[in-house]
């Protein structure tokens, strides 16, 4: 308060600069609870909230406390004043505008900037909610306004690739799905459900905006209805089958039955230590037959040698992983259809000459998804980087113990992937208070302005 001890007129040029219409008339402190107390007082005409006019004749007049950011040393502090009740000549009868006070609130502009700065920064609204003693539902509320002002209109003229996935919401199986600028790593669509009826929603937006045809590219995992909607809605784009889920399929529905099947022919054959040794060697077989040879361990070699000797039909599967690989690193869509064909029937005579159904349902997937299988290389694009995000929303959802408002959700999805541009959320400091789609500046030594948003 070293500015209060200067005399009178150097508090009054402090604070009505701080609280504009307002000065301060007493103050006091608390030392158990680190708290100051400000009691201002009003300086000429309140503003009438209808036309806008100063005003000097007033119905009522009742007293307002509200709280504001820490100042001064003290984590609290609290901002007493006469709230006046204007009686204005165009006919109002309303509370007068008070320029440094969040609307049909009790914070003022500079508390709600840095409570969102703080949200900015990673903090939870409880968290938040705590360190300014505010309740949270007034973070939450703070942080929504600041989030939907970011991120309510995302611009996708520059998108050409995109990728999509879905991800668990909840127990129940219940979940959302989201799509990725493939070239910038931004979220730009995120709805609640992964049926067509739902997300067909981005997709008819994308027509309405006439950026359908620029679409290029769309990376995905399987899922029956997200090829078709492409097809349907983007003339110009190629469906693009992540190589991880085709080789998650090869290794769940191929390479796991074939280790079921070589362990019941050894029950039917073995006993004794003989059968104990083969157990333990076909535990976990189908991890060392789908890794890559380069990075297996001396245990993990031995072990697959040994699991080729003993057994013909995961000797003649081991290949079939590096070729799936290779697939995925093939740049020529002629090469990649010659590949993809040969590993097709390979998988056809390991399923004839071990009669061994599920190697033939998988060579079947490959032919009904080969047209989105060998564009992958010429495009280079995959949903590994959506994978990597799903990843940092399970986080966010835990960290929350889940999301009762899915659209304050969706929001927060945007913030903490926000992708490689440049946006309104990153460039806002402390200074600035994101208020029903405007930015405020708030700062104690300059009076506070309203600034247009984008």
């Amino acid at each position: 308060m070293a500015d209060i001890l200067l005399g009178q007129s150097a508090a009054d040029t402090y604070f009505t600069n701080a609280y504009s219409g307002y000065r301060l008339k007493d103050y006091s402190t608390c030392a158990v609870t680190d708290s100051i107390t400000l009691k201002l007082e009003p300086i000429g005409p309140a503003t009438c909230p209808k036309c806008g006019q100063p005003c000097y004749k007033f119905h009522s007049m009742s007293e307002r406390e509200v709280r504001c950011a820490p100042r001064d040393g003290f984590q609290r502090t609290t901002i007493v004043f006469p709230l006046r009740r204007v009686r204005c000549a165009c006919g109002s009868k309303a509370n007068e505008v008070i320029a440094w006070l969040v609307p049909h609130s009790r914070i003022t502009n500079k508390l709600a900037a840095v409570v969102q700065a703080d949200l900015r920064a990673g903090a939870t609204c409880c968290s938040v909610a705590g360190k300014y003693h505010i309740d949270w539902t007034v973070a939450k509320r703070l942080d929504k306004e600041q989030l939907q002002l970011c991120f309510s209109d995302i611009d996708l003229s520059q998108t050409k690739h995109l990728i999509m996935d879905e991800f668990s919401i909840s127990k129940g199986h219940r979940y959302a799905t989201v799509i990725m600028d493939a070239d910038t790593h931004q979220v730009i669509f995120v709805c609640k459900g992964k049926s067509g009826k739902e997300v067909k929603v981005f997709f008819e937006m994308l027509q309405q905006k006439g950026y359908a045809g620029n679409i290029r590219s769309v990376a995905m995992d399987m899922n029956a209805c997200f090829p078709s909607l492409v097809r349907e809605y983007l003339p110009n784009a190629v469906v693009l089958y992540d190589g991880f889920h085709v080789l998650q399929m090869f290794t769940r529905d191929v390479l796991v039955a074939a280790k079921k099947l070589c362990q019941q022919r050894v029950l039917e054959s073995l006993c004794g230590k003989a059968l104990n040794t083969a157990k333990r060697l076909l535990a976990s077989a189908q991890w060392v037959l789908v890794k890559p040879q380069d990075e297996l361990d001396e245990r993990e070699f031995d072990k697959l040698r040994k699991l080729r000797e003993h057994n013909q039909l995961l000797n003649d599967l081991y290949p079939l992983a590096d070729m799936i690989r290779n697939l995925w690193k093939c740049k020529n869509k002629q090469e990649a259809a010659r590949l993809l064909e040969n590993l097709r029937r390979l998988c056809l005579a390991i399923a004839n000459a071990h009669k061994f159904e599920p190697a033939r349902t998988f060579a079947k997937m490959l032919k009904r998804r080969a047209s989105g299988i060998v564009e992958v290389g010429r495009f280079g694009f995959s949903s590994c980087p959506l994978e990597g995000a799903n990843n940092k929303i399970k986080v966010l959802k835990r960290i929350a113990y889940g999301f009762r408002d899915f659209e304050y959700f969706r929001l927060k999805i945007h913030s903490i992937l926000p992708g490689k541009t440049k946006n309104l959320y990153k460039s806002l400091t402390s200074s600035f208070a994101v208020l029903k789609d405007s930015i405020i500046k708030c700062c104690f030594h300059v009076r506070c302005f309203h600034a247009h948003s984008r």
